[in-house]
């Protein structure tokens, strides 16, 4: 019990950053794309999905914007690395030198990597790095390394405890103006003590997620030419793309966390004369009540046969 509650204490925070995710930054398209939204299915139960974007240029080059979420179920992992295989070059992000070793990386102890892995746990979720085969041949890091993340941090003034802090109250002032909802103590004392309790706690946090990019879009007042998390790294997976470009390569994915990528398409526009051609959802978390042997569901009420 304690556990659960300590999660939801810091879920809204840090699930509005979703493991370095920031806000649209320098993002002058007036309709943006979604590219994370929920689908309730019945009451109390649904999906999380996120969105793979395709996007055409002149030359008929083809880039696939990927929304990631870092923690998820365990078949949304597995298709995507099915689907990665079809890219001449898989770009993705992690902070990170080009000499480190990727098993060092899934020990981390920062504390979003610690969040994730205490949310994957508690939920029944899956966690990226343990899921995305990161070796395969055509995988391209796209990404700052820590010693630029931190110089240019240190430049603007910027921190992880910062953000989380401005996540937290723009999330209460959409709140405050009804354009957002969040989980009341009765809701999540009641998912607590719930026999479905995990799914319904699974639900409540999928929720909060879906309100993530209108909670990122007012992030960074103040920060000039946006923010190191989002707008910087960005830049550079940008600039990754351009060289491949230049050496040939005719179909992209960008595996990006789902809060970085309303920024990226309008980069992709407004540097490269990307157009969007298609979308299309895969389901990250799926919190449908599951039918088990006797006929009943999650929450122990019965399902009647067809």
């Amino acid at each position: 019990m304690m556990r659960a509650c300590l999660i939801v204490l810091v879920a809204r925070a840090f699930l509005s950053l979703a493991d370095e995710i920031g806000s649209p930054g320098e993002n002058t398209q007036p309709s943006p794309t979604d590219f994370i939204r929920v689908v309730e299915t019945a009451k109390g139960e649904g999906s999380l999905d996120t969105a793979i974007v395709t996007y055409t240029n002149a030359e008929g080059i083809v880039v696939d914007l990927i929304a990631a979420l870092h923690v998820a179920d365990a078949g949304y992992y597995r298709a995507l690395n099915r689907r990665f295989k079809s890219y001449d070059q898989l770009l993705y992000e992690l902070v990170k030198t080009k000499d480190d070793d990727l098993d060092d990386l899934k020990k981390s102890t920062n504390p979003l990597s610690t969040f994730q892995r205490l949310l994957k746990s508690s939920l029944g979720l899956e966690f990226q790095l343990d899921a995305i085969d990161y070796k395969a041949k055509n995988f391209v890091h796209a990404d700052l390394d820590p010693e630029t993340f931190m110089k240019l941090q240190a430049e603007k003034g910027e921190s992880l405890l910062g953000l989380l802090f401005k996540a937290a109250l723009k999330g209460l002032e959409l709140e405050a103006k009804g354009e957002k909802k969040s989980a009341s103590g009765l809701e999540l004392l009641a998912a607590l003590a719930s026999s479905d309790s995990q799914r319904k706690m699974k639900w409540i946090f999928a929720r909060e997620l879906e309100g993530m990019e209108q909670v990122l879009a007012g992030m960074e007042a103040g920060q000039k030419d946006g923010s190191v998390i989002i707008a910087e790294r960005n830049k550079a997976a940008v600039a990754v793309l351009k060289k491949g470009l230049e050496n040939g390569a005719k179909r992209f994915g960008i595996f990006y966390g789902a809060g970085h990528m309303q920024d990226l398409e309008a980069r992709l526009s407004r540097e490269l004369g990307f157009k969007k051609a298609k979308e299309e959802w895969v389901t990250a978390w799926d919190v449908r009540r599951k039918t088990v042997p006797d006929g009943s569901v999650g929450d122990g009420t019965k399902r009647s046969n067809p």
